[in-house]
């Protein structure tokens, strides 16, 4: 065979091939076809079905009784059908107390199927914000970053307690406003950290203190509108929830009008981690050990009950309870903090190890735990043995050197808004101690303050603040003054360091304007609160009231230099750098 005729019979065997290739796609294509017709069909046929089933179940659900239907309401998609089924619930038993495994079974349905409810949260900016404070009696209010993790995860949560409430008052609404964009507003709240809540009710504000559920959300919301105390109605209810809950507070009510209710309620909606609840049944007040006018609270620990015998005030019934709902003495442990630190309370620090001498201050703290100051004072200890690890930082916190200065003892007041720290530097006895808390509770004391030793040399671009320097810094002269409060182990305070030392070299030009840093850890300010670091405050020279301002710009030396630009009450002079600059820029623009 030739060469010419070899390759003609190779193409012809190539071309042969590629044909059988092509039949055998064809058919796998065909049969592709087939069975995705066949599946076409099936879907179909089970679309029809389980439409016929739907029809059925209509059919049948509307030959149910009332319960069955009730039932069925769970079952349905019908959003308004869910929250018909959870407002029945609130009204027969406030349901987050009560009824919480129902709630539970229909939050889990809500939270898993609703896809949308952010149409009920009020979207706010700087142009509606005071409107919408004052066109309602009360608003939850939500700042928020979109970037933030958490925000996002608050988010369907936020939006179905949105809808409840709307639903639930005509007065009350869950608002949300992104603090990333409306700083001057974030800043004016006090926000420092996302998500932040507050509880706007009109001029008042106050910090929102509940979960991050929408169930915890509502029942928040529920207690702070007014609907802070659920009726009992038989005594077999009212011991299960003594059984339920560590600590109930019970109003024996004889009336549900007048100033006392109105008291007792004030006191459930502000105390709102703790359940309240009314009764107005003799016969069950009398299987109680009460009467009627007669508030309780029932426990689980110490005396099991404490009879509230003063007229019922809000003043009275509020310390009353919020004292006697912890243990007469306490373990500084993580429930503790949140007991002393969130609820305005005023505490009794010890802080021992196991001395014969701190041996001895325990025994008079646990004495004075069930004298007349019970009910007046919180009582609570730290060992460095107790596993709560937080004994070196509660020392470091309240300025005891827990190698050498133990045992101590130190009163920590948090009821006006800000913790101040009376140190106690007597001997260790029972009476003097008693009389150093006594002359507290008259208000004849002058709070504690940490402060380190005055620097000799104050001379760097940024000023060392200790509190004994700090009016003589900050206060006493009419100079503008941003000032960074720090701690020594803090990540981010570290990156800002150069920034910040960067941005007082620029402003050296400004000789009215200070950069300042105050470590906050071993310095107190009175009536400067920190909760984080690092926290930076600005206070203007030209007022005399001393209007503090959050900082609230980028942490890099550009920003903090156009922003003290942006803020300063002097005439700004412009540094080498920036002259140079606008120099260029202004021939730039020529050209």
């Amino acid at each position: 065979m030739s060469e010419n005729q070899k390759k003609s019979e190779l193409q012809r065997q190539t071309e042969l091939q590629k044909e059988e290739q092509s039949q055998k796609q064809s058919e796998i294509q065909e049969e592709k076809a087939k069975q995705s017709s066949k599946l076409s069909e099936q879907k179909k046929s089970e679309l029809k079905q389980s439409e016929l089933k739907k029809s059925e179940m209509k059919k049948s659900v509307s030959k149910k009784s009332e319960k069955e239907t009730e039932q069925a309401k769970n079952e349905d998609s019908s959003w308004f059908n869910i929250f018909l089924i959870v407002f029945i619930i609130v009204g027969l038993g406030y349901v987050g107390y009560n009824n919480q495994d129902q709630f539970k079974q229909i939050y889990d349905d809500v939270t898993a199927q609703f896809v949308d409810m952010d149409e009920f949260t009020i979207n706010l900016d700087d142009s509606n914000f005071d409107q919408i404070i004052q066109q309602y009696d009360n608003v939850l209010v939500e700042f928020y970053a979109p970037w933030c993790g958490h925000c996002k995860k608050l988010a369907p949560q936020y939006a179905i307690a949105a809808q409840f409430i709307h639903e639930e008052f005509e007065n009350v609404r869950l608002a949300k406003i992104d603090a990333s964009n409306y700083r001057d507003l974030a800043s004016k709240y006090g926000v420092q950290g996302f998500p932040t809540m507050k509880w706007f009710s009109k001029d008042k504000v106050s910090d929102y203190t509940g979960g991050r559920t929408g169930q915890e959300i509502i029942n928040w919301v529920l207690r702070k509108a007014g609907k802070a105390s659920t009726f009992i109605d038989n005594n077999e209810k009212l011991q299960q929830l003594k059984q339920q809950h560590k600590v109930i507070v019970v109003y024996f009510a004889s009336q549900t009008e007048g100033q006392q209710w109105q008291d007792f309620i004030q006191t459930a909606v502000e105390l709102d981690t703790i359940n309240f609840y009314h009764v107005t049944d003799s016969q069950i007040a009398q299987q109680n050990d009460a009467k009627l006018g007669q508030v309780v609270l029932f426990k689980q620990f110490d005396e099991l009950r404490n009879n509230f015998t003063d007229k019922i005030t809000f003043e009275s019934l509020f310390e009353f309870v919020n004292t006697n709902r912890i243990k007469k003495i306490i373990n500084f442990d993580d429930d503790a903090i949140k007991i002393v630190f969130q609820s305005k309370l005023t505490t009794l620090f010890l802080m021992h190890d196991d001395s014969e001498q701190s041996q001895k201050a325990r025994e008079i703290l646990e004495n004075l735990s069930g004298s007349d100051l019970r009910g007046k004072i919180v009582f609570a200890y730290s060992t460095p043995t107790d596993k709560s690890g937080h004994f070196d930082r509660l020392g470091q916190f309240l300025g005891v050197n827990v190698n050498s200065n133990i045992p101590a003892f130190t009163i920590v007041d948090t009821k006006q808004g800000q913790i101040d720290k009376f140190i106690y530097e007597g001997e260790i006895e029972e009476q003097p101690l008693k009389t150093f808390i006594q002359k507290f509770l008259k208000q004849e004391l002058q709070p504690s303050l940490k402060s380190e030793e005055i620097p000799e040399k104050n001379d760097e671009p940024v000023k060392i603040v200790v509190a004994k320097n700090f009016k003589d810094v900050v206060i006493n002269n009419d100079k503008d003054v941003l000032l960074e409060f720090y701690a020594p182990w803090c990540g981010h305070c570290k990156q800002l360091a150069p920034e910040y030392e960067l941005a007082a070299q620029k402003l050296q030009s400004n000789p009215n304007i200070i950069l300042a840093k105050i470590d906050a850890t071993k310095n107190e300010i009175l009536g400067i609160q920190v909760d984080g670091f690092p926290t930076i405050k600005y206070f203007p020279g030209n007022q005399k009231n001393r209007q503090v301002q959050e900082y609230n710009g980028d942490r890099n030396a550009e920003a903090i230099v156009e922003w003290l630009k942006s803020h300063t009450t002097h005439p700004w002079v412009e540094s080498d750098d920036e002259h140079i600059k606008k120099q260029t820029q202004e021939k730039t623009s020529d050209l």
